[in-house]
């Protein structure tokens, strides 16, 4: 064989296995890039991402059990913002547990209160109750002390996790023995209130057939929240026997392309960041449901254009 024979030879080889290479290599990227992704923040609408403010403030104020911390919208920062209260989940009594729903919260321009009402998961339920509305009012009084964006208390709305959900909706039964305005609206996220996921939730919430006719109740639960279950969930919307306006939304588990979304009971918190589930579910329908019970806005999302009186 010619040396310039033994040349092209080796340079053919070299070529076939260089080509060869690239489309393995084509075929393994394209076969990860054609797995379905979730979508990512959407960028309008109650969970998306156009922001009418950058930034958000954040301070703690008092101390344990009835330590509370406000968030607030900034740059800009509004003359008055409406305020959600949001209750965490049993033993959750960081802020950093929910820090992306919170920052998203603010950034749409509501005041978030998060009272702390625990030092440990070892306390009697009805202690933390009386903690958690206790911290609220308290949240409210700074509020209004200046030096803060100013509350508009006839846009108060309530919202929690968990134990929090069940919280959530006993301000709407008791907001007036701890002197808080009426909550307009109130977002049970997967409530739970007792072990094994029995029934029994009205020593926290009392009577429910006494919120307001015209409060807007969107409770919320996870398809696959095996530890709350559906109990309380399932309690609290039934027994709101004279509201007028309430949804009962299940978030569903999307377990089709990488990663798996699991709507299990800790779905909410993003302490390790947010997902689809909390852009196109817990966040939208929060974010929805507020803006709709105090102005109106985003009703479509639920069936109450006839019947809510919006204030």
């Amino acid at each position: 064989m010619k040396s310039s024979d033994l040349g092209n030879s080796t340079t053919l080889t070299t070529l076939t296995i260089t080509f060869m290479t690239l489309f393995i290599l084509s075929f393994f990227i394209s076969s990860y890039t054609c797995v379905p992704r979730p979508p990512r923040q959407p960028s309008w609408g109650p969970g998306g991402y156009d922001y009418p403010h950058a930034e958000m403030t954040q301070h703690t104020y008092g101390a344990e059990p009835e330590q509370f911390t406000i968030m607030e919208p900034a740059e800009p920062e509004p003359e008055s913002a409406p305020v959600i209260a949001f209750y965490h989940g049993w033993g959750a009594r960081w802020p950093e547990i929910y820090g992306a729903f919170f920052e998203h919260l603010a950034k749409k321009g509501f005041i978030v209160i998060y009272p702390g009402y625990q030092t440990h998961k070892i306390f009697p339920p009805l202690q933390a109750r009386e903690y958690a509305l206790n911290a609220v009012r308290d949240a409210l009084d700074e509020l209004q002390s200046g030096g803060h964006v100013a509350p508009d208390l006839d846009r108060f709305g309530v919202c929690g996790h968990s134990f929090g959900g069940s919280l959530s909706a006993a301000t709407g039964t008791a907001y007036e023995e701890y002197g808080l305005p009426r909550p307009r609206v109130i977002v049970p996220i997967e409530p739970a209130c007792t072990l094994f996921c029995l029934p029994g939730g009205s020593y926290i919430w009392g009577d429910l057939s006494q919120l307001h006719p015209d409060t807007l109740v969107v409770v919320m639960v996870g398809e696959d929240d095996h530890l709350a279950c559906q109990t309380a969930a399932r309690e609290i919307y039934y027994d709101s026997t004279e509201v007028l306006d309430k949804e009962y939304l299940v978030v569903r588990t999307d377990d089709y392309g990488e990663p798996d979304l699991v709507a299990d009971h800790y779905a909410p918190a993003t302490i390790y960041g947010a997902d689809a589930l909390d852009y196109y579910g817990f966040w939208k329908i929060v974010t929805a449901a507020m803006t709709c019970g105090f102005d109106g806005v985003d009703c479509f999302f639920f069936n109450v254009w006839e019947t809510m009186e919006i204030y």
